[in-house]
């Protein structure tokens, strides 16, 4: 009887490494099936975060105008984004993703109902490298360059539209977790230069503004990869 306990003993221990290796094969599997699906065909990448900015420049004119006349806008040092990209597999280990983005920002005064919109429309091309899958995950490092569109406003008695272009340029790393048959969240971060200079705005602000939303960018989303 103790003989047979023991070796049910022995057999459980030496299975359970077994078992543990079984486990993981399904998500090493489903990771390499991804990748393999990931440079098959053209993927929809549908995603949303948030992002700091370095206004300098406006921070610095709301400071003034506070002091001067009485009110209270708030520095703004980042916002939201939101936008979708086209990504293209140029071969199993890296793709090409052309991009839009929605930057968002705003300063309000509570006094005056005066406020600021400080979006903008960024344009990108990004090339990605996909070093071979390991695990369940599949991670990215890419970089890009792009062109930033200011579609800022200011709101009062009047509204003042901020126009102005400018070049955008960013690293990033990536991190995709398959959930299904050529579908994956994606996460990403890194940092983004993206600059406005000389804003044209009807003399209602100083000349030689400029309009930065440069700084860390933290985004979650989606990934739909078409065959």
């Amino acid at each position: 009887m103790r003989r047979c306990v023991a070796l049910l003993l022995a057999l459980a221990f030496a299975a359970e490494p077994a078992f543990a290796a079984i486990e993981r094969v399904p998500r090493r599997a489903a990771a390499r099936r991804y990748q393999r699906s990931h440079s098959a065909g053209p993927a929809l990448v549908l995603r949303g975060g948030i992002a700091g900015y370095r206004m300098g420049d406006l921070n610095d004119f709301l400071d003034d105008a506070n002091f001067l006349t009485g009110t209270s806008f708030e520095q703004v040092n980042g916002g939201g984004s939101f936008g979708a990209a086209l990504r293209l597999p140029l071969n199993p280990n890296a793709a090409l993703e052309l991009g839009y983005e929605r930057l968002t920002g705003t300063s309000e005064d509570a006094s005056s109902a005066g406020k600021i919109d400080l979006d903008a429309n960024l344009l990108t091309a990004t090339i990605s490298y996909y070093p071979p899958s390991y695990g369940g995950v599949l991670f990215g490092l890419g970089g890009g360059l792009g062109v930033v569109s200011s579609d800022a406003e200011l709101r009062g008695t009047q509204r003042v539209e901020l126009d102005g272009t400018g070049p955008a340029f960013y690293l990033l790393g990536s991190l995709e977790v398959p959930i299904g048959p050529g579908a994956a969240l994606t996460f990403d971060g890194g940092l983004r230069y993206a600059v406005v200079s000389d804003v044209e705005s009807a003399g209602f602000l100083p000349p030689n503004l400029d309009l930065d939303w440069t700084g860390p960018v933290l985004r979650g989303g989606l990934a739909v990869t078409f065959r």
